[in-house]
Parts: structure tokens; sequence; C-alpha cells
């Protein structure tokens, strides 16, 4: 049984581990894509996230120096969003281009209507502007949100599964300080993912740190609440189980007690038979 129920834990413990690291993800991500948060990170990283966004080759091509000899802007359409981008910005190449959207057109992308799923906008969008905006953040907090539920979940099971319960809170609580330790600086994973990534993945871990420093402390107060009940004794059984442990209990102390009421019978018993015994065996006076 003790053999069923380590390997039940370890289980859970694996898939327990997987959901906070992607919980991790997915709050890091629908953090670091809030508006007021965005903007300024958009602003500061000059053309490096709009353009790891936009293959303005692929998308404008020569269709942009062309289009100039006919009109003073070009009307740049996307999805159901439209941009007008004057020709004087275009001349001066795809760094003006990229600046000009990021400055002018960063709240229209943001809270555009993407009329698709999350992914599908990505996969089917030319230029997955998507990825910065509104319903992205929406898909990320979902995430994370469903990922809490389960971890969760699978600690109350955990929970319920243990014999040492106390000890699960500081086990949980180390499990989510060691899950978040990849968040502390992740300054390091944009030096071997793609170049052309790199700044859309700072922009998207740019709370990574704040995330860190919140399971930090979530970990903290678990691991304290474990150590607090090891220390006073408390068991954290359910009413329940103390009421079948107070039975069992009850059950062994009246089984005792008959068993030494049983031998004190069984001795009384024997004496008297003994007394019988020594009584009969006494010679009969003689009469004269």
């Amino acid at each position: 049984m003790s053999f069923i129920r380590g390997a039940v834990i370890t289980l859970f413990g694996l898939v327990l581990t997987i959901c906070i690291l992607l919980m991790n993800v997915s709050i890091t991500f629908a953090s670091s894509l809030d508006y007021d948060d965005l903007k300024p990170a958009l602003d500061n990283s000059a053309n490096g996230v709009i353009d790891s966004i936009v293959d303005f080759e692929e998308v404008f091509g020569e269709e942009l120096n062309n289009y100039c000899n006919i009109d003073s802007q070009y009307i740049f359409n996307y999805g159901n969003e439209s941009f007008a981008i004057p020709c004087e910005v275009i001349e001066e190449g795809e760094d003006s281009i990229a600046t000009y959207i990021q400055n002018n057109f960063i709240e229209q992308i943001y809270y555009a209507d993407y009329d698709c799923k999350f992914w599908e906008c990505v996969k089917e969008s030319e230029v997955p502007f998507v990825l910065i905006s509104d319903k992205a953040r929406v898909y990320w907090a979902g995430k994370a949100i469903l990922l809490a539920i389960m971890s969760l979940v699978l600690f109350g099971l955990i929970f319920l599964v243990a014999e040492n319960r106390p000890s699960k809170f500081i086990s949980f609580g180390i499990l989510l300080a060691l899950c978040s330790l990849p968040f502390k600086n992740m300054n390091w994973i944009s030096k071997i993912v793609p170049t052309q990534v790199a700044p859309l993945f700072s922009l998207f871990s740019q709370k990574a740190h704040t995330v860190f420093v919140i399971m930090l402390i979530i970990s903290i107060i678990l691991a304290l609440i474990g150590i607090v009940a090891l220390i006073f004794g408390w068991k954290m059984k359910f009413k329940e189980e103390n009421l079948e442990n107070k039975k069992s209990a009850s059950l062994n102390q009246i089984s005792r007690e008959e068993i030494r009421e049983m031998i004190r019978e069984e001795l009384y018993k024997k004496d008297i038979s003994k007394k019988k015994t020594n009584k009969s065996n006494l010679p009969k006076k003689k009469r004269n």
C-alpha cells in the first residue's frame, strides 16, 4: 500500500512540476503584455521588436516606392486594420517605417479586433501583430489561471494521499521556489534563441523577475505553514479520519479490557476448582 501511495505521489509531483513551470511562463507573458508595460518597452526597444514581427521586404517589397510615385502615402492593410504610412517615412528606409509604426500604430495594433483564435491568427496572418496585442494578454492570462487551478488540484490530491501532510506544505514550497529560479534572470535564454526572436522574447519576459519574487514569497509562506504544523504537532486530519481513529482506539481499548476480564475470570474459575479439589481430598472424620 505504501509503495502505491509513493508511486502516486511521485507521478502527481512530476505533473505538478510541469504545470507550475508552464504557469510561471504564462503569468510572465500575460503580465509583460499589459499595455502600460508594453508601450514603454516597445518605445525603448528601438526597431528590434517590430523587425522581429514584420519582414518588410516580404510584406512590402518594391511596392512601397512604386506606390509613392502615385500617392503621398501608402495604405498598409492588415486584416481589418489599415495603416497610412507617409512616403517621406518610406523613403528613409525600413528603420523609419518600423519606428513610425511603433510610434503611431501600437495602440491600434494592441486593441485591434482579431476575428480568429490566437494561434490561428499567428499562423494565418502575414504579419502576426496579434503577438503584441490585448488578445495575446488575455490568452496567456487564461492559460495561467487554468494551470494554477490544475496545480492546486494536484497539490490537493497529493495532500489527501500523503500520510505526513504537514511536510507536503514544505515540499510544495520548495518545489515552487525551484520552479521560480529560471525566472530570476532570463537574459541567458535570449542568447541561445535565434537572433530574430530574441527582441520579441525579451519583450515577453520583462516581468519574469517579478514572477520570481512573487513565487518565492508564496513558497516561503507554504514552507512556514508546514514547519509550524510540524512543531505544534498538527496532523491536519479531517473530521471523518479523526472519528475513525477515535473509534479504532476505543475498540482497541475495549478489546484489551475484555481480554483482561476473560483472563481474570479464567484465573478465578481455576482458583475455585482447586479449592473444591482440595476439600474433596480431605479425610472424613469417623463417627463414634
